[in-house]
């Protein structure tokens, strides 16, 4: 296995970290696994990367999502401002900082899962508003001469179970929890926006894979399909869902490149009220 099975020591870690936040907190509570899943994903990335509870909000103060956010905080430092590390408080983050949104749910049910990808649709429709990005990912050409072109400004959306629903009633059956899961996700939300992983507890996923010659090939983005036909494949791995997820989070973020937030924009605005400073004789 790659790295002496780096993925299940990572489901092992989270595991043991989530479980031992459990003791002291019973996740009762709907935000108390919430925060969790924060205080876990800290110990995880590295600090480029911040992370709290939130809104991811637009130039014109529009606003979408109500969950976790992953944010660039090394570039955007103003961002943690406020920011608290019991994660108790909610943060407005601007689009052009952010990395993934993610909906962590104690239970998933077919409920919770309806509400969850409706939240990642508005989430994404608001995100995929910021302009693409100059990228120069194949070098200098001949002659010197740089080669430039605009590139999706990617981002990641997740929605993480501690558990579902089926496997609470039915036991840790794949068909069961995996067939529950795609049924819930696809009979209510059809169509673009959505989330690119869903975890069910720690043995159960949904991955996002396209159709190929070759048979079915997991991909990172929704984005990545380019056309081809787009879905879920259920996998039971048993212990590892979350290491799966976490090696998909650090996948994405390896692709991830944001653009500049609008500063000078701000300060026109500051200055005058309006995003265009006019000259004076």
């Amino acid at each position: 296995m790659l790295y002496g099975d780096y993925v299940r020591s990572l489901a092992n870690q989270f595991d043991s970290q989530i479980a031992a936040i459990e003791a002291v907190y019973n996740f009762d509570l709907g935000d108390e696994f919430e925060v969790a899943f924060c205080k876990v994903l800290r110990n995880f990335l590295p600090l480029r990367y911040g992370i709290c509870r939130g809104f991811c909000v637009a130039a014109d103060g529009e606003t979408a999502g109500d969950d976790i956010i992953i944010y660039d905080q090394q570039r955007f430092p103003t961002l943690r401002l406020g920011l608290d590390a019991s994660y108790t408080l909610k943060q407005k983050i601007p689009i052009e900082a952010i990395f993934a949104y993610i909906e962590a749910k104690n239970t998933l049910t077919e409920e919770s899962i309806a509400k969850a990808m409706s939240q990642v649709k508005v989430v994404k429709k608001l995100i995929a508003r910021r302009n693409a990005i100059v990228s120069n990912p194949q070098g200098v050409a001949a002659g010197d001469q740089p080669i430039h072109q605009l590139v999706n400004n990617l981002f990641l959306t997740m929605i993480v179970g501690r558990k579902s629903h089926a496997a609470r009633l039915n036991g840790q059956d794949s068909e069961t929890v995996g067939s529950f899961l795609k049924k819930a996700v696809l009979d209510n939300n059809p169509g673009n926006f959505l989330a690119e992983l869903i975890v069910a507890g720690s043995d159960d996923l949904l991955l996002p894979i396209v159709q190929t010659d070759a048979g079915a090939e997991c991909i990172i983005f929704e984005a990545d399909a380019h056309g081809r036909l787009f879905g879920y494949q259920p996998q039971q791995r048993k212990g590892l869902a979350f290491g799966i997820a976490l090696a998909h989070l650090f996948a994405a973020l390896d692709r991830i490149e944001l653009g500049p937030m609008p500063w000078l924009r701000m300060v026109n605005e500051a200055i005058t009220g309006s995003t265009i400073l006019h000259p004076t004789v």
